[in-house]
Order: structure tokens, then C-alpha cells, then sequence
């Protein structure tokens, strides 16, 4: 870096410069070599600097930001505590409702099924009397109509509305949700292998992954493509 720069121009039209510079400079003699060591150790230097200039500025800014975020969690403490103790009592309301609604819709669903059963019963003990009786066609017609005895699935509906319409404007609608745990992550990557899990719901860690294939040296692992690179370090 020629001179220490102070504000944000001289910084912007000095980090320019050097990129200009670095577009045009070649490196394909020993002495490049050097000379490109060199500027990049300037370059380093400036970023450096860069850093500094801006650090008390987003400290300041941050600082300032976090003191807003602090405040304005603590105003929404209490009210999404009380949130949340709504929820819970509607919750346990609608569920309770919901198993009510289930055990009656399950109890009419089992008495329209004993009808039907009774009736199939009705015309096979028909049919029979009738074959019996050497009525032949009678008795055909009679198991033709225990079979047609359908039962249709029984619904009871809601006793509480799963949309409520608000004076104030707007709306809430009780939606089905489900709660996913990873229990065995073993048996979830055997499903994922398998094609029955998408590969879609993992995420591989790529620091981690590399700093593994580092600390054991491994040059051919399945699923990887490893090559060996090499960096500068600049002091």
C-alpha cells in the first residue's frame, strides 16, 4: 500500500488502482514470481486496513442494532408468551372436541353397519327359504340385492369451525400439521439410500466433510471427488 488511506474515497480509488494493476500484471518469470508476492502482500495489507477502518463503524452500528433487537424482544416477551398460552388452551379445546366428534362419527359408522349387516342377513335368509321353495330366480334376485347393500362412510361434522371469521378483520383456520423427530439418523440415510427419503432432506456439512477427509488423510472415499490444491499463506 504506497500511503495510509483515511476515508472511504481514498480507500475506494486505492483499492481500484490495485485492482487495475492486478488485471495487467503477469506472472511467467522468477522475477514476477517475486514482484506478485510482493503486491499481493500489499493487497493484504490494504484489505487489512479496509477491515480496520470499517470495524468501529459496524461495531457502532451493531452495538446500536442489538440494543433495538434487545429492546423490542423484550416488548414481545410477554404478549408471545400470552400467544402461546392461547394456543395451548384452543388446542387442547379443538383436540377434545375433535375426539368427541371422532367417537361419534365411529359409533354411527358401526350402527349404519349393523343395519346393513341386518339386512344382508334379511335377504340371505330370504334367498334361501326361496331356493328351498325351488325358487330359483327369486332366490338370484335376492343375492343379488344382499350384495348391493352398501354402507357409505358416515361423517359428523365439526362442532367448532376450523375458520373463524374476525370482527376486526381477518381470519384464523385450524390446519393439520405433523412433528418429525429424528430418532435413528442411521436408519433415515438407509431410507435415503434406498430412494423412499429424497436426499433433498439432508444437508452435508461441507467444513465439517472437509475437515475430516484432512484429519484422516483419505484420498478415495465413495461419493467424493478429492484433489489435492495448494494456497498461499501470507504474513
Amino acid at each position: 500500500m504506497t500511503d495510509l488511506v483515511i476515508s472511504e474515497e481514498q480507500i475506494e480509488k486505492e483499492a481500484l488502482t490495485l485492482k487495475q494493476r492486478a488485471e495487467s500484471m503477469q506472472v511467467v518469470t522468477p522475477e514476477d514470481w517475486l514482484t506478485s508476492a510482493e503486491f499481493k502482500k500489499t493487497l493484504k495489507d490494504l484489505d487489512k486496513h479496509i477491515v480496520d477502518f470499517f470495524e468501529p463503524m459496524r461495531k457502532t452500528a451493531d452495538d446500536a442494532k442489538n440494543a433495538i433487537l434487545t429492546k423490542k424482544n423484550e416488548a414481545r416477551k410477554p404478549v408471545l408468551a400470552a400467544i402461546d398460552l392461547i394456543d395451548e388452551k384452543r388446542t387442547i379445546y379443538y383436540d377434545k372436541q375433535e375426539c368427541i366428534r371422532r367417537e361419534v362419527e365411529a359409533k354411527a359408522q358401526r350402527e349404519a353397519e349393523e343395519v346393513a349387516k341386518k339386512e344382508r342377513d334379511r335377504l340371505l335368509a330370504l334367498a334361501v327359504k326361496a331356493e328351498e321353495k325351488g325358487k330359483d330366480e327369486k332366490a338370484e334376485g335376492l343375492l343379488e340385492q344382499a350384495e348391493q347393500v352398501y354402507v357409505e362412510p358416515v361423517f359428523v361434522a365439526p362442532t367448532v369451525a376450523k375458520t373463524v371469521k374476525l370482527d376486526g378483520g381477518g381470519s384464523t383456520t385450524r390446519i393439520k400439521d405433523v412433528e418429525v423427530t429424528v430418532v435413528n439418523p442411521l436408519l433415515l440415510i438407509q431410507e435415503i439410500a434406498a430412494g423412499r427419503v429424497p436426499i433433498t432432506v439432508i444437508e452435508v456439512k461441507a467444513g465439517a466433510l472437509k475437515t475430516w477427509v484432512k484429519a484422516t488423510d483419505s484420498k478415495h472415499v465413495p461419493g467424493l471427488a478429492i484433489r489435492e490444491t495448494s494456497r498461499e499463506a501470507v504474513r
